[in-house]
């Protein structure tokens, strides 16, 4: 008995045995860092695998990471994280309903900004999803509608503002074409002068060249020098007989001594010396002048004269070009077969025959002898 109770309190006072610790119950595995490329796909992998199960917080803590600290490069792995996390947000009961609907609500803003015809796979997520989805959906299409409304209207207003500003311009316009139409234009006419004009004496291609107090100048002197040489010699010839026995030679002079005192001889004399000399001042100054008249013409010569055909109105003008025109195309138009064709459009016009001067030269028979004359032609 002694011996039992010995033993009780022997095992009683024992060491205590050593019990084997149960198995610890396996967890998620930590997250990984977010990286690249192959972590990316990893976790999006894990995270559709825990969406599967109902477990929202590991979706949003495997994707929150890689989707707000890095932009994922690829398309669709970047779709389909912010489609799950969105949905797992959504239905996350440990946030606040409000605070779910606003992530939620952001993170399918971010997928339709990337793509705004994006719509979510039907019959995969849950009603509240695609409820969040349209009411995002329709709370853009609102926000671009107004925004078309305003810029509809600001274009509207430009519109209104550029019609006046049309207006007022075409006023202005039409305002300017009357005061053109009415604008006096001076008519001038250009005339191309023939230069063998000016080789002509007695003023005349001073006369041509326009400068008239020249010419009329140069006309008196020429007609009083000739006529008073011509004068003296017909009055020597006619009162004093003298007539030429041998041409030009001083010494052929002759004149007649009838009815004369031999002691009037040498006062007659002197009067035909006188009479002589007379002719030859005046010769000289006459062929003085013509000289002087016609280098003087070829110095002053002027191509060119303008002259002037007065004034009209622009709108005159328009007015006879346009019945010039038709009374021109309606000739052409009745032209005969055998007249001249009338030139193609573009082609320049024939040239109108210019006024040429015309020397020609010519015997001339004089009382002294053969001389030669020359015929200017124009």
């Amino acid at each position: 008995m002694w011996s039992v109770i010995c033993a009780a309190v022997s095992f009683s006072l024992g060491a205590q045995p050593v019990l084997a610790a149960p198995p610890k119950k396996a967890g998620p595995e930590p997250a990984a860092a977010p990286g690249d490329g192959s972590d990316v796909k990893l976790r999006i992998d894990r995270a559709i695998e825990a969406w599967r199960k109902g477990d929202w917080t590991e979706v949003r803590d495997l994707l929150e990471p890689i989707i707000r600290t890095q932009e994922i490069e690829d398309e669709f792995q970047r779709e389909s994280a912010l489609r799950y996390l969105a949905e797992a947000t959504l239905l996350d009961e440990g946030l606040e309903q409000t605070e779910r609907a606003e992530q939620a609500k952001e993170y399918i803003t971010r997928l339709l900004d990337g793509s705004p015809d994006w719509t979510p796979p039907s019959g995969l997520h849950g009603r509240a999803f695609y409820d969040l989805v349209a009411r995002v959906r329709s709370e853009r299409d609102a926000q671009l509608a107004e925004a078309c409304r305003g810029q509809l209207l600001a274009c509207e207003a430009d519109l209104t503002e550029l019609n006046v500003d049309y207006r007022a311009a075409q006023d202005k316009i039409g305002a300017l074409q009357e005061d053109l139409a009415n604008e006096d234009v001076f008519m001038t006419e250009v005339v191309k002068r023939n230069r063998g004009l000016a080789f002509l004496p007695f003023g005349v291609g001073h006369f041509t060249n326009g400068n008239l107090g020249i010419g009329g100048g140069f006309l008196a002197l020429e007609l009083v020098a000739g006529g008073a040489a011509l004068g003296l010699l017909v009055y020597r010839s006619t009162v004093f007989g003298c007539v030429r026995t041998d041409g030009f030679n001083p010494k052929s002079l002759e004149c007649k001594a009838d009815n004369i005192q031999e002691q009037d001889i040498p006062a007659r004399q002197d009067a035909v010396e006188t009479i002589r000399s007379a002719e030859t001042i005046m010769g000289w100054v006459f062929v003085s002048s013509i000289v002087l008249d016609l280098t003087l013409a070829q110095v002053l010569f002027k191509p060119i004269e303008v002259i002037e055909r007065g004034k009209k109105t622009r709108r005159e003008l328009d007015a006879e070009l346009d019945a010039t025109e038709a009374t021109d195309g309606s000739k052409r138009k009745k032209a005969s077969p055998g007249e001249r064709p009338a030139p193609t459009e573009g082609a320049s016009p024939p040239e109108d025959p210019s006024v040429r001067l015309r020397v020609r030269p010519h015997p001339v028979f004089m009382p002294a002898g053969l001389g030669l004359g020359v015929t200017l032609q124009f």
